[in-house]
């Protein structure tokens, strides 16, 4: 079937500008919706360069490197960014004993596509780690926002950061934006690419995407007519996972003139055995209570916190508060594996791709019956 999917993809010819963008669109969401589940673990490494030319390097004059880990199946989702606390203190800046400042963010997060749970991690006054009281927030903003979440594809639910490119070619497609150059035959580095651009209320990006590996992005640049620089995203290293689709295992993004700068290198995947239940869980090494600011509750200590068990709202556990109390802390900015699932995913993404190619083609033909 996945056989059948590229030989389809590639007969494939788009020919008016309305048609390429949208075989780009499809093309891209059926890359990512290959990946049904799956387990990542990588290295994220965050500082400060000297120059653009650094950047661009990755020359960092200050970093510091956390071990991330991301896993989803459905609407669960689990990202961790972690540090060793010395490497945390040497980054960052200690305002007074209660406050500090740092390039790096050192926490956990989960959601279930409704709510996110989040626990901020934080240096107290001897430089060793304190939790700062998880709480519960409504939505998946949080989560999937670009302060948080890095990835080098939004895979999962988290079609709202940057490089999605179906969504915002969807949202191009509805009038939110103008495509302004579009070129099948461009090149980036030697490589046959597509290059398209599109501007919007706030700005302009641009895309140079590899038509041959799942109609992904290799560079994007954006421009946002509020900020004195352009952002920087650079892809490479790129894989075809086993069982689903392609795959950057390297992502760079600069930004603040080349001032800043992070980098994402994807170590470990596991795309065939479907992570359990315990992936979508917090453990703490004592037990705490739990601000639930969707339901307005707090929730009685536990060592455990998972959104697939919270209690219910008549369980002695769920204490009641009204929205206006402030709940404890501030927001700061195994199943078996098996293949019966391989399938039902491949058949879903041959039949999104065939679908897309009869409905360009039949709409080509009334134009030429025309």
């Amino acid at each position: 079937m996945l056989l059948f999917l590229l030989l389809a993809t590639l007969a494939f010819q788009p020919v008016d500008s309305t048609e390429q963008v949208d075989f780009l669109r499809i093309s891209f969401k059926a890359n990512k919706d290959a990946f049904a589940f799956g387990t990542f673990h990588f290295e994220y490494t965050k500082g400060r360069c000297a120059s653009l030319s650094d950047a661009e390097s990755e020359v960092f004059a200050e970093s510091i490197k956390e071990d991330g880990l991301y896993v989803f199946d459905g609407k669960n989702e689990r990202y961790d960014l972690l540090a060793d606390p010395a490497a945390l203190a040497a980054v960052t800046t200690r305002i007074d004993k209660d406050k500090s400042s740092s390039i790096a963010m050192v926490f956990r997060a989960l959601t279930n596509g409704e709510v996110t749970l989040l626990d901020r991690l934080w240096l107290d006054d001897s430089d060793r780690f304190s939790h700062r009281s998880p709480e519960i927030y409504p939505g998946t903003k949080i989560f999937c926002g670009d302060a948080y979440f890095h990835f080098p594809l939004s895979l999962g639910n988290c079609d709202k950061v940057t490089g999605e490119l179906f969504g915002e070619l969807t949202a191009v497609k509805d009038g939110k934006g103008t495509i302004t150059e579009l070129d099948f035959d461009s090149q980036l580095d030697g490589l046959p690419v597509c290059k398209l651009s599109y501007t919007f209320k706030a700005g302009k990006c641009t895309y140079w995407i590899d038509r041959n590996r799942g109609c992904l992005p290799i560079r994007i640049q954006t421009h946002d007519d509020q900020s004195v620089s352009d952002t920087i995203y650079r892809f490479s290293d790129f894989e075809h996972v086993a069982s689903a689709g392609w795959l950057p295992r390297r992502k760079l993004r600069i930004w603040a003139n080349g001032q800043l700068a992070d980098r994402i290198v994807v170590t470990k995947i596991d795309t065939m055995n479907r992570p359990g239940r315990s992936m979508f869980q917090l453990d703490f090494p004592e037990p705490l209570s739990l601000g639930d600011r969707a339901k307005h509750f707090v929730y009685s200590k536990r060592k455990t916190w998972s959104l697939l068990d919270l209690p219910g709202a008549s369980s002695p556990d769920a204490r009641p508060v009204s929205p206006q109390h402030t709940l404890p802390g501030e927001m700061p900015g195994e199943i078996e594996p098996g293949f019966d699932w391989l399938i039902p995913v491949a058949g879903m993404t041959v039949l999104a791709i065939v679908a897309s190619i009869l409905f360009l083609w039949r709409r080509r033909k009334r134009r030429q019956m025309m």
